[in-house]
Formats: structure tokens, C-alpha cells, sequence
């Protein structure tokens, strides 16, 4: 998707990851916290739908208790739009159970 995205736009890949990396940070330092971070489990997987359904929020629930440091939530982004066109989301975090809060001494806000 990156490169079809910025391909359509007709701007270079390289700036465009540069632009993303910030400017003082080479690609290959980049790639090569990525695979730190990932060998060590220093990872945030976020599922977002504008529905969760229950069987998706039960396997995020159960990779959050299993998986640490990595943490996993699910944000269900819910859009309501008034009779006079007004739109707004309404985002809401799922996943962290009790049980995983505990074990990693996470807070998580989920109203």
C-alpha cells in the first residue's frame, strides 16, 4: 500500500520514508530499530474497524494476556453523523482484560 499510495501522489518513495523517519535518522538505523524492537517483543499491534466484532475482541484479549511486552488492542471507531450533516467519531479502545493490565502495569482508558 505505501508504495501504490505514494506512487499515485508521484513523489519519491525515499523522501517520503525520510519525511517519516524524521531527517536525523538514516533508513538503515531505522529498519534496524524496527528488528530490535521486534526481536525484544517491543511491539503495539492495534486492530481498527469501525465495528469489532466479539470473536475479534476475544483474540485480541487473549494475544494481550499471552504476548509481553507486546501489547494488543483493538479501537473500534464508531462515526455518527447528525440530521444536519455533522460528523463524529467516537473511538473505543478493547482488548486490555484485567487480567493482562495486571501482569504488564498497563492503564489503558477505555471510555
Amino acid at each position: 500500500m505505501f508504495y501504490a499510495t505514494w506512487e499515485q501522489e508521484e513523489k519519491e518513495l525515499d523522501v517520503v520514508l525520510e519525511e517519516f523517519i524524521r531527517e536525523e535518522e538514516d533508513p538503515d538505523s531505522f529498519w534496524g530499530t524496527v528488528k530490535t524492537n521486534l526481536q525484544a517483543g517491543k511491539i503495539r499491534m492495534i486492530f481498527a474497524a469501525d465495528t469489532v466484532p466479539n470473536r475479534l475482541r476475544r483474540i485480541v484479549e487473549f494475544l494481550n494476556e499471552q504476548m509481553d511486552p507486546a501489547e494488543v488492542i483493538a479501537v473500534e471507531i464508531g462515526q455518527f453523523v447528525s440530521d444536519n450533516g455533522i460528523r463524529m467519531i467516537s473511538p473505543r479502545i478493547l482488548g486490555q482484560s484485567a487480567k493482562a493490565e495486571q501482569r504488564k502495569g498497563l492503564k489503558v482508558n477505555q471510555n
